[in-house]
């Protein structure tokens, strides 16, 4: 009976362990998942694309986190017709590039790493010229200045 009980507590340990080997990948899967970017974030092209989306379908607070920080002063009445964009040129700044932008007063310097993507949108048959450039803050790709040229 002794040899009986010991068997069946080393098989009671054995399973014990065993749930925790499975869970222990899947805790580590839950976690590691949650600290991955969102794949709509994920890129400067892909936040730019979830940008659009956003504006698409008139939806404020859905294109107000695409921004660092979060800007809710637009006025976004509702949807906005962007037949198409395209992206024409990607520039990432390096050192050099934030090192010419410190001390010049200006609020919102480059900073190494920025990405500028520059991009000819339509919208109702009219090309418009818009400058973005995007920040990976918190691992997401965040818009953190724009400008457009309309000519």
């Amino acid at each position: 009976m002794k040899g009986r009980a010991t068997h069946s507590m080393r098989f009671a340990n054995v399973i014990a362990r065993s749930k925790w080997v499975v869970v222990s990948p899947l805790l580590l899967l839950v976690v590691s998942a949650s600290a991955q970017p969102k794949p709509r974030y994920d890129t400067p092209e892909a936040t730019i694309r979830t940008y659009f989306d956003a504006l698409r379908r008139g939806d404020q607070p859905a294109a107000a986190i695409c921004f660092e920080p979060e800007v809710h002063d637009f006025y976004l009445p509702g949807p906005v017709t962007i037949d198409k964009f395209v992206i024409r040129k990607r520039e990432v700044y390096g050192l050099s590039d934030e090192k010419k932008w410190q001390g010049v007063g200006y609020t919102n310097r480059i900073l190494k790493g920025d990405v500028g993507l520059y991009v000819d949108q339509i919208m109702d048959g009219s090309k418009t010229f818009f400058y973005y450039r995007l920040r990976h803050v918190r691992s997401e790709w965040k818009i953190v200045e724009y400008a457009s040229d309309t000519r």
